[in-house]
């Protein structure tokens, strides 16, 4: 019960950033875009590593139709301080030491769910926008050059 509660809290507070993290997407797809204009594949990754920096994000990846073989992908990342502000949270509860930063992981990956979900409905908002302006996306979610959920396809693109 208390995870649910926590997810629940943590998608509250993302919701409550919307906007403003609409805007940053949409800033560093434009972007990469212009870096990249072959671009057919945007992927957002949770960094793990990040999560014991501290800096808490994810990593947005720009690949032609090759995808992880594309040797010029372009990338920036997005942080996520919401992320960071729950884990601060839960972890509060915790005196320092290894277990406060095993907790660390645990915790993040618990809200991964939450970032996708969240990420899923801005790509699509996204996505529709590139659409209507003639650009053929593909969105995915997912560990880097692991596995990757679909967030938007302009129909055309897909990982098959």
């Amino acid at each position: 019960m208390r995870d649910r509660e926590r997810r629940r809290e943590f998608s509250e507070r993302m919701e409550r950033k919307r906007e403003s993290r609409l805007s940053e997407l949409s800033q560093i797809v434009s972007l990469l875009l212009e870096k990249k204009p072959e671009t057919e594949f945007l992927l957002l990754s949770p960094l793990r590593s990040s999560y014991l920096s501290g800096d808490y994000g994810l990593l947005v990846t720009a690949c032609d139709r090759e995808l992880y073989l594309d040797l010029s992908e372009e990338e920036a990342f997005l942080p996520v301080p919401e992320l960071r502000e729950q884990i601060e949270e839960d972890l509060s509860a915790f005196p320092s030491g290894e277990e406060r930063e095993k907790r660390r992981l645990l915790g993040a990956e618990l809200y991964e769910a939450e970032l996708e979900r969240f990420f899923s409905e801005l790509c699509s908002e996204l996505g529709e926008r590139l659409l209507a302006e003639g650009r053929r996306v593909f969105f995915g979610f997912g560990i880097y050059m692991e596995r990757v959920d679909p967030l938007f396809s302009s129909g055309e693109l897909s990982l098959s």
